[in-house]
């Protein structure tokens, strides 16, 4: 369960700003696929890509899963690129290189 500090600091990110953070998150996590060899098969991979693991690291920081210390690190983008870039190079993806779901 996610810290209640935390999720008020969460809370105060302005929606435009979510919006420029999302983006640049889908960007970041397209390219980490990219860096460790992944390609998506088909369709059928269910839509897994950049933006599949942005909204994974923004529901795990929500979620508490992946806690923010926003007073040593208060850039929550930084904290954001630091979940994606766990959850793209977890062994089941560099291992298959292609996967349905993580």
């Amino acid at each position: 369960m996610i810290n209640p500090q935390t999720f008020e600091q969460l809370k105060a990110i302005p929606e435009k700003e979510w919006v420029n953070i999302y983006k640049m998150l889908i960007i970041y996590a397209d390219n980490r696929l990219k860096k460790v060899g992944f390609q998506t098969r088909s369709e059928l991979d269910g839509g897994v890509n950049g933006e599949y693991f942005a909204a994974l690291s923004i529901e795990k920081l929500f979620d508490g899963i992946r806690a923010w210390d926003f007073v040593r690190f208060p850039d929550v983008l930084i904290h954001l690129k630091g979940i994606a870039k766990s959850l793209v190079g977890s062994p089941k993806v560099r291992r298959f290189k292609s996967i349905d779901i993580v």
